[in-house]
């Protein structure tokens, strides 16, 4: 068997079935089936003019019947009831009284193989002629039925054998009975394409490309064509008699046929019923309801004979692609359908269209598509490409010259099928601005680090504000600091984008910023800022007087303000850490201390305070070196802690500490080292906290043969309170404040002590570390 493309053949339950490439049935077979010639009954010798004259006529002489069985056999087949049937042309189908069997099939490459029945052939009983017949064929009308008006309120409903049509003449024929007009009625049911495609209601009037009724012709009057007309019809169901018939539609076709065996013509004759067939889908009616009658109802020269139970209605119809879905609709491969509100920005003025082309009848189609400037008239529009398969991707370029840049605009596509029948237009329009030009080079603005300016310092948080320098459409921006490779991005906003930078180290850095646009353009030359970092503004007591009551502030001398000196109740050591200049000694009791007379740091903001010290003694209570005051605490201590407290258990001889606290009496936050507390061995502590990201840290630097080394002995979260705790007292030297009485003194040397107004890194501790 020889299909389509994208038509397959399988088995099924009784014969065969053919599916599209959808996988739904488009063709059905009737049971396959075999019959002999066992059955005698010829209807051609009944009611002719030639024929016998006596006898009894089923469907013109017996008396109406009580309607017949109705919707449980509406779907059965011809040769679903050709065991029983009575029908005279056995090429079509059997007779009464033959022999009818199903027939074995099988498919496969292709190939459909219908089989005998092996026993049957063999059987001696078997009357030739055999019939073999795999047709395919619809299915047989639900109902049928014959009205006459001399049974004017019966009819003979689903009835096997051939029915009569026209006027059946008593005085021509005695089998007549009585003088009677006959017509025939037909109503099919559930039409749909095949067993579960689209049903006729569900189609439009359009669709429908034609629409064929045929019925087997058995028998007519004579040699002589004459005509008969099939009309559209009411429902019609087995209460209807002829008091009681349908509306007669218009006329479908009138054809002037004979069909008769004795003049070699018994066939098929078929109808143009396409007008009523629209009608059903106006109505949304999934059935169509057909009258057959004779021209001439008043003379016997028009009686005919047709089997109505072998009526078929050929339905031919062709549904218009679908429209494409936005779905499947791309620009530049790039996205789906975009909006109005948000167009795709697209590369290049000759993008590339593509949509899925389907179609609900499994028709191959070719695609046509259009763009239209947003707001104006249509610039393109496609050929149609190249006919595919329905589901298939159509692509198509926008020809050269028809796009300007940074203009915005939309396109649709529409689908045509193999019979010229044409989508509407996709509904939704894809947007899309062309783009060939890339961005100007951005400019960059910081209120804290400006450009070709030194300001901040190490650990001071800034900010750098980017513009698109009038470019219009940059999203992006792209960045990297002291190198040029722009790893880093920040989403613009009406065509800024801000970043935070904290550095942290001092000196010269380089900013390099790349603008980047929707359409994925950047900027040719990138931004390239210089700007310096401060160096860190230092309070610095090197305790070199070596006498008085005074400790002078020498930070100006590394950049520092100034002015911060220290009163001083404390002992001087002829030496300092390093053995020159001088340093305090403290004997860890209240009357040795020193202190300033005003704020000298805001414990909220980031700082690092550092000192020389070399502890007198260990393990007699907590000592602290440096701290400052609160109401009744200290906002930070950096010290010695005994044994136990905060120091880890391997800390037998206590431990060195940064401690900080976020409110009045609130608990401490403690940084504590593990490295050994040496009475008679200077050393330098170091604790930093960096407000913009919370961390406190401890360093600590022990004297080698080779000089200081500074070493990161320990990280912790700080959580400041949201009031932002300034705890605005003294400095103190050599002692700190519990339950706001002086505590906590320091037993030894301190030496060298340093406040910065920014939390210094690594490298800058380093450097401090040997004084």
């Amino acid at each position: 068997m020889e299909t389509s493309p994208g038509l397959s053949v399988e088995a099924s339950a009784v014969g065969f079935q053919v599916r599209n490439d959808a996988g739904k049935v488009a063709f059905e077979s009737n049971p396959v089936v075999m019959w002999d010639s066992a059955g005698g009954l010829d209807w051609d010798e009944v009611g002719t003019a030639e024929g016998p004259t006596s006898g009894t006529d089923s469907s013109t002489d017996a008396h109406p019947s009580s309607g017949g069985s109705d919707a449980t056999a509406e779907l059965t087949t011809r040769a679903d009831k050709a065991a029983d049937a009575a029908v005279a042309d056995r090429e079509g189908a059997p007779a009464t009284g033959d022999r009818v069997e199903l027939m074995d099939v099988t498919v496969g490459d292709g190939v459909v193989t219908v089989r005998p029945d092996a026993a049957v052939l063999a059987d001696p009983e078997l009357e030739f002629p055999l019939y073999l017949d795999p047709s395919i064929g619809a299915d047989s009308p639900t109902r049928w039925g014959t009205i006459r008006s001399a049974w004017p309120t019966g009819n003979v409903w689903k009835n096997g054998d051939d029915q009569g049509l026209g006027f059946c003449d008593a005085s021509w024929v005695s089998s007549c009975d009585q003088d009677s007009k006959h017509r025939l009625l037909w109503r099919f049911s559930a039409l749909r394409y095949g067993s579960d495609g689209v049903l006729l209601k569900n189609l439009d009037s359009a669709d429908i490309i034609s629409a064929d009724f045929s019925v087997y012709g058995t028998h007519s009057w004579d040699c002589t064509p004459r005509d008969v007309k099939v009309n559209g019809i009411d429902d019609v169901d087995n209460t209807v008699t002829w008091n009681n018939q349908p509306d007669w539609m218009g006329v479908q076709e009138v054809k002037t046929v004979s069909h008769k065996a004795a003049c070699d013509n018994k066939r098929r004759i078929v109808w143009d019923v396409t007008a009523r067939t629209k009608t059903s889908t106006s109505r949304d009616q999934s059935w169509v309801a057909l009258g057959m009658r004779a021209v001439d109802e008043s003379t016997m020269t028009h009686w005919k004979r047709y089997q109505a139970d072998t009526a078929k209605l050929t339905i031919v119809f062709n549904r218009a692609p679908d429209v494409p879905s936005s779905s499947s609709m791309t620009t530049e491969g790039l996205s789906t359908c975009a909006s109005s509100s948000n167009p795709l920005d697209v590369r290049t003025l000759e993008p590339t269209l593509q949509a899925k082309g389907t179609d609900p009848d499994g028709q191959k189609v070719g695609m046509e598509f259009r763009a239209v400037q947003s707001g104006g008239s249509e610039v393109y529009n496609s050929a149609w490409t190249s006919e595919q398969a329905s589901g298939q991707t159509h692509t198509k370029k926008v020809a050269s010259g028809k796009l300007q840049s940074e203009k915005v605009y939309w396109w649709s596509a529409r689908a045509k099928d193999s019979d010229g029948k044409i989508s509407d237009w996709s509904g939704a329009n894809c947007y899309f601005r062309p783009d060939v030009t890339p961005p100007a080079t951005p400019t960059a603005t910081s209120s804290v680090y400006g450009r070709d300016a030194v300001g901040g310092g190490a650990g001071v948080a800034g900010s750098f504000t980017f513009d698109d320098a009038g470019s219009g459409d940059v999203v992006k921006y792209w960045y990297s600091f002291d190198s040029d490779a722009m790893q880093d991005s920040v989403t613009a906003s009406g065509g800024t984008g801000t970043i935070s930078f904290t550095p942290q180290r001092t000196g010269s850095h380089v900013l390099y910023v790349q603008a980047e646009d929707k359409a994925g353009y950047k900027s040719g030359d990138p931004l390239v800022y210089r700007f310096s970092v401060d160096q860190p503004s230092a309070i610095w007591w090197n305790f070199d007087e070596g006498s008085g009551t005074v400790a002078a502030d020498s930070g100006a001398l590394e950049g520092g303000p100034g002015g911060h000196d220290l009163t001083v109740s404390a002992p001087w050591l002829p030496y300092g850490y390093n053995g020159s200049g001088s340093a305090l000694d403290f004997g860890g009791t209240a009357e040795t201390w020193a202190r300033s007379t005003e704020i000298v740091l805001d414990p909220s903001e980031s700082y690092t305070v550092s000192a020389m010290v070399m502890p007198g003694a260990v393990n007699l209570g907590h000592r602290m070196a440096v701290s400052q005051d609160a109401a009744t605490g200290s906002a930070f201590k950096l010290g010695y802690l005994d044994v136990g407290s905060e120091c880890s258990a391997e800390a037998i001889q206590g431990c060195w500490a940064f401690l900080m606290y976020a409110d009045e009496g609130a608990p401490e936050t403690a940084v504590t080292s593990t490295l050994p507390v040496r009475t008679a061995e200077p050393t330098r502590l170091t604790g930093v906290y960096d407000a913009a990201t919370t961390q406190m840290k401890l360093y600590v630097c022990n004297y080698s043969d080779t000089g200081f080394k500074a070493e990161l002995v320990g990280t912790t979260s700080f959580e400041p309170t949201s009031t932002e705790w300034t705890a605005g007292g003294s400095l103190q030297i050599g002692r700190a404040k519990v339950g706001g009485s002086a505590s906590e003194f320091w037993d030894g040397m301190v030496d060298d002590v340093r406040i910065y107004d920014q939390a210094l890194d690594a490298d800058a501790v380093s450097r401090i570390c040997g004084g």
